[in-house]
């Protein structure tokens, strides 16, 4: 983490809805206009403010797209009952607009040709969903992803995509702790402390998984953690 990498927290944009959809379940996509002269890395995550709701008003979300798309996309889960923030959010539709400061963040590649492991737990996926685009035409390195979801992968179509398109790229689908653990053994110890390794979910997702490395002997400067500000509310 360096003192550049909240630089972005002086932008503010407002940025208009351009689409809406529910892929499955309780996840929600939300497409947004770029303002103009907005750039950002990919990985970055932006804080996004709503007006007349009670409570807390803002929740930072990560990218899911990346500039060269044209938009600004993000990704979340909405549940049943949610917070007033997210109930907001879900009724948004075409046309409206919100403000949204950033983007920043730390959660970016750190050089131009160290393998990388990310390891994403479900909605977890949206700052590697960015990352694995901009590396698509990356021949430097090595990069494996490791996605666990409950039950369908956000985003899967995407992701194979990339794979297809660079043949240094794969990404392993799976469901469940025991197969993340297994995952997570066999690539720590194919790449050693040559590599970065990326940790993108809950809290205690993150916790686990960065104790596992550890234990496998990655020292903590090749470990970098997503924030994921707001994961644990709804």
């Amino acid at each position: 983490m360096r003192f550049g990498d909240f630089t972005g927290l002086r932008k503010k944009s407002i940025i208009q809805v351009l689409n809406k959809e529910n892929p499955f379940g309780e996840i929600f996509v939300f497409t947004f206009s770029i303002p103009d002269g907005l750039t950002w890395r990919p990985g970055e995550h932006g804080i996004f403010r709503l007006k007349g709701i009670e409570g807390m008003k803002w929740r930072a979300f990560s990218l899911v797209s990346i500039q060269e798309e044209g938009v600004i996309q993000i990704a979340t889960q909405i549940a049943e009952n949610p917070s007033p923030f997210k109930a907001r959010l879900r009724e948004l539709e075409p046309g409206d607009s919100l403000q949204m400061r950033g983007p920043f963040g730390w959660f970016t590649i750190q050089d131009e040709d160290s393998p990388i492991l990310f390891i994403a737990n479900g909605i977890g996926i949206t700052p590697v969903r960015a990352l694995l685009e901009s590396l698509k035409e990356d021949g430097a390195r090595e990069v494996h992803a490791i996605y666990a979801a409950k039950e369908r992968h956000l985003f899967q179509e995407d992701l194979e995509a990339v794979c297809e398109e660079n043949p240094k790229i794969s990404i392993s689908f799976v469901h469940g702790r025991d197969a993340v653990a297994t995952e997570i053994m066999v690539h720590a110890k194919k790449y050693g402390n040559n590599a970065y390794y990326y940790l993108s979910g809950s809290l205690q997702a993150n916790k686990s998984n960065q104790a596992l490395l550890k234990w496998q002997g990655i020292r903590g400067f090749r470990i970098i953690q997503d924030p994921f500000f707001g994961y644990e509310k709804r």
